[in-house]
Protein backbone atom coordinates (compact mmCIF):
# COMPACT_ATOMS: atom_id res chain seq x y z
CA UNK A 1 0.00 0.00 0.00
CA UNK A 2 1.22 3.31 -1.12
CA UNK A 3 -0.08 6.88 -0.04
CA UNK A 4 0.16 8.99 -2.35
CA UNK A 5 -0.74 12.22 -4.75
CA UNK A 6 -2.00 11.97 -7.67
CA UNK A 7 -1.85 14.22 -10.80
CA UNK A 8 -2.00 14.06 -14.48
CA UNK A 9 0.28 13.89 -17.92
CA UNK A 10 -0.70 13.34 -21.18
CA UNK A 11 -4.13 11.51 -19.76
CA UNK A 12 -1.90 9.35 -17.48
CA UNK A 13 -1.97 8.77 -14.32
CA UNK A 14 1.21 9.34 -12.43
CA UNK A 15 1.72 10.25 -8.53
CA UNK A 16 4.24 10.85 -5.75
CA UNK A 17 4.43 9.32 -2.35
CA UNK A 18 2.99 11.46 0.26
CA UNK A 19 6.14 10.56 2.63
CA UNK A 20 8.46 12.78 0.17
CA UNK A 21 6.00 15.75 -0.08
CA UNK A 22 6.51 18.58 2.15
CA UNK A 23 3.63 20.57 0.99
CA UNK A 24 1.43 20.97 -2.42
CA UNK A 25 0.93 24.69 -3.27
CA UNK A 26 -1.51 25.97 -5.94
CA UNK A 27 0.18 26.96 -8.75
CA UNK A 28 2.40 30.37 -8.38
CA UNK A 29 4.40 33.15 -10.00
CA UNK A 30 8.12 31.61 -10.77
CA UNK A 31 11.16 33.19 -11.77
CA UNK A 32 12.09 32.45 -15.09
CA UNK A 33 15.61 31.04 -15.40
CA UNK A 34 17.78 31.89 -18.54
CA UNK A 35 18.62 29.34 -20.83
CA UNK A 36 17.13 27.02 -19.04
CA UNK A 37 15.88 23.34 -20.19
CA UNK A 38 12.39 23.47 -21.12
CA UNK A 39 11.66 21.22 -18.00
CA UNK A 40 12.66 24.02 -15.58
CA UNK A 41 9.62 25.95 -15.31
CA UNK A 42 10.98 28.60 -13.17
CA UNK A 43 12.25 29.15 -9.11
CA UNK A 44 10.63 30.71 -6.71
CA UNK A 45 12.15 31.73 -2.96
CA UNK A 46 10.41 28.60 -0.44
CA UNK A 47 11.29 29.50 3.52
CA UNK A 48 14.31 31.37 2.99
CA UNK A 49 15.48 28.65 0.13
CA UNK A 50 15.55 29.25 -3.78
CA UNK A 51 13.32 26.39 -4.96
CA UNK A 52 13.67 24.68 -8.86
CA UNK A 53 10.21 24.03 -10.06
CA UNK A 54 10.25 20.95 -12.63
CA UNK A 55 7.34 21.00 -14.88
CA UNK A 56 6.67 17.29 -15.22
CA UNK A 57 4.15 17.87 -18.37
CA UNK A 58 7.27 19.06 -20.04
CA UNK A 59 9.82 16.50 -18.70
CA UNK A 60 7.35 13.45 -19.23
CA UNK A 61 4.53 14.48 -21.98
CA UNK A 62 6.39 16.95 -23.97
CA UNK A 63 4.62 19.81 -23.15
CA UNK A 64 4.09 23.20 -21.23
CA UNK A 65 1.90 22.27 -18.09
CA UNK A 66 -1.70 24.20 -18.31
CA UNK A 67 -2.19 26.74 -16.17
CA UNK A 68 -5.85 25.88 -14.49
CA UNK A 69 -6.86 25.88 -10.80
CA UNK A 70 -5.88 22.18 -10.84
CA UNK A 71 -2.50 22.55 -11.56
CA UNK A 72 -0.43 22.54 -8.38
CA UNK A 73 3.06 22.04 -7.39
CA UNK A 74 3.92 19.57 -5.29
CA UNK A 75 7.62 20.91 -2.50
CA UNK A 76 8.92 17.00 -2.35
CA UNK A 77 11.92 16.29 -0.31
CA UNK A 78 15.27 13.69 -0.66
CA UNK A 79 18.45 13.11 0.29
CA UNK A 80 21.30 11.99 -1.91
CA UNK A 81 24.66 10.97 -1.12
CA UNK A 82 26.08 13.58 -3.38
CA UNK A 83 24.36 16.41 -3.16
CA UNK A 84 22.99 16.16 0.91
CA UNK A 85 19.05 17.56 1.27
CA UNK A 86 17.44 18.16 -1.87
CA UNK A 87 14.00 20.28 -2.15
CA UNK A 88 12.64 20.39 -5.41
CA UNK A 89 8.88 21.69 -6.62
CA UNK A 90 7.01 19.43 -9.20
CA UNK A 91 4.20 20.85 -11.39
CA UNK A 92 1.89 19.15 -12.65
CA UNK A 93 -1.82 19.35 -14.13
CA UNK A 94 -4.75 17.62 -12.20
CA UNK A 95 -2.66 17.51 -8.79
CA UNK A 96 -6.04 17.12 -6.43
CA UNK A 97 -6.41 14.20 -4.97
CA UNK A 98 -4.00 11.90 -2.43
CA UNK A 99 -5.11 8.20 -3.27
CA UNK A 100 -4.46 4.95 -1.28
CA UNK A 101 -2.92 2.58 -3.80
CA UNK A 102 -3.52 -0.30 -2.72
CA UNK A 103 -3.33 -2.45 -5.97
CA UNK A 104 -0.87 -5.01 -7.39
CA UNK A 105 2.54 -3.50 -8.60
CA UNK A 106 3.07 -4.55 -12.13
CA UNK A 107 6.80 -5.48 -13.12
CA UNK A 108 7.79 -4.47 -16.39
CA UNK A 109 9.03 -7.33 -18.69
CA UNK A 110 11.85 -4.89 -20.07
CA UNK A 111 13.41 -2.07 -17.16
CA UNK A 112 12.65 1.50 -17.55
CA UNK A 113 15.27 4.23 -18.93
CA UNK A 114 14.27 7.08 -17.39
CA UNK A 115 15.35 6.74 -13.73
CA UNK A 116 12.48 9.15 -12.30
CA UNK A 117 9.47 6.54 -13.03
CA UNK A 118 9.35 3.79 -10.63
CA UNK A 119 7.03 1.14 -10.02
CA UNK A 120 3.56 0.73 -11.91
CA UNK A 121 0.33 0.07 -9.48
CA UNK A 122 -2.56 -1.57 -11.31
CA UNK A 123 -6.03 0.12 -9.43
CA UNK A 124 -8.75 -1.87 -10.91
CA UNK A 125 -8.25 -1.17 -14.92
CA UNK A 126 -6.24 2.28 -13.71
CA UNK A 127 -2.27 2.08 -13.92
CA UNK A 128 -0.84 4.77 -12.11
CA UNK A 129 2.82 4.93 -12.50
CA UNK A 130 5.16 6.16 -9.38
CA UNK A 131 7.38 9.12 -9.12
CA UNK A 132 11.00 8.11 -8.15
CA UNK A 133 11.66 11.31 -6.53
CA UNK A 134 15.73 10.45 -6.15
CA UNK A 135 15.63 9.33 -9.99
CA UNK A 136 13.87 12.70 -10.85
CA UNK A 137 16.46 14.93 -9.33
CA UNK A 138 19.32 12.90 -10.64
CA UNK A 139 17.72 13.10 -13.95
CA UNK A 140 17.43 16.74 -13.86
CA UNK A 141 20.74 17.62 -12.78
CA UNK A 142 23.15 19.07 -15.74
CA UNK A 143 26.57 17.39 -16.18
CA UNK A 144 29.43 19.93 -14.70
CA UNK A 145 30.61 22.01 -17.42
CA UNK A 146 27.33 22.75 -19.13
CA UNK A 147 25.98 26.28 -19.12
CA UNK A 148 22.68 25.85 -18.51
CA UNK A 149 21.85 26.23 -14.50
CA UNK A 150 21.70 23.14 -12.26
CA UNK A 151 18.29 22.15 -10.39
CA UNK A 152 18.51 23.99 -7.30
CA UNK A 153 21.40 26.58 -8.04
CA UNK A 154 20.94 30.06 -7.54
CA UNK A 155 20.68 33.12 -9.61
CA UNK A 156 23.52 35.20 -9.62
Amino acid sequence: MVLAIQFSVSGNAYAVPCQRVIEVMPLLELRAVPRAPAWLAGVFAYHGALVSVVDACQLIGGYECSKRLSSRVAIVHCVLPELGDVVVGVLAERMTAVRRLEGTPLIASAPGSLPYLDQVVQEGAELVHLIDVEGLVRATRLPEGDPSPRLGEALA
